[in-house]
């Protein structure tokens, strides 16, 4: 049991399943595999958390291009949230000014205005991620 540098280093091992002599396997942490539960086969159905236009969006782009992995539907639905919280704060703007004053009497713009700035560039680095072209970018 040696310390050196005041770290036990018999702490750094990784615990071992009973009766393994070598390293611990995946099914030591996760539990055994069962066939098929870790890549489900997608299903056409947008998630009930999204708005209605959300849920437009994510079903027509789920029609229109072919998202057959699971990790392809998961950036789908986060480019939909993503939409959603983008529309979420436009709405929101809708009675405010885009600027505000700081507690130092500085003019700053809006922490909606940020955020729905965020959201949008996370929609097109999603879109462009996924290859979903739009209208103005097949015109060129």
């Amino acid at each position: 049991m040696g310390v050196e540098g005041g770290v036990d280093q018999e702490s750094w091992t990784l615990p071992r399943p009973p009766g393994a002599g070598g390293l611990p396997t995946d099914e030591h942490f996760f539990g055994p595999y069962k066939e098929g539960s870790a890549l489900k086969k997608p299903s056409g159905k947008a998630p009930h958390h999204l708005s209605p236009e959300a849920q437009a969006l994510w079903r027509k782009l789920h029609r229109t291009y072919s998202f057959e992995l699971p990790a392809s539907v998961l950036l789908l639905t986060t480019l939909a949230e993503s939409w959603d919280r983008a529309k979420s704060c436009r709405d929101a703007l809708v009675s405010q000014p885009l600027t505000i004053t700081d507690k130092h009497g500085g003019v700053r713009v809006h922490p909606l205005v940020v955020e729905e700035r965020q959201c949008r560039e996370q929609v097109a680095r999603l879109a462009r991620v996924l290859r979903i072209h739009t209208e103005s970018e097949s015109d060129v």
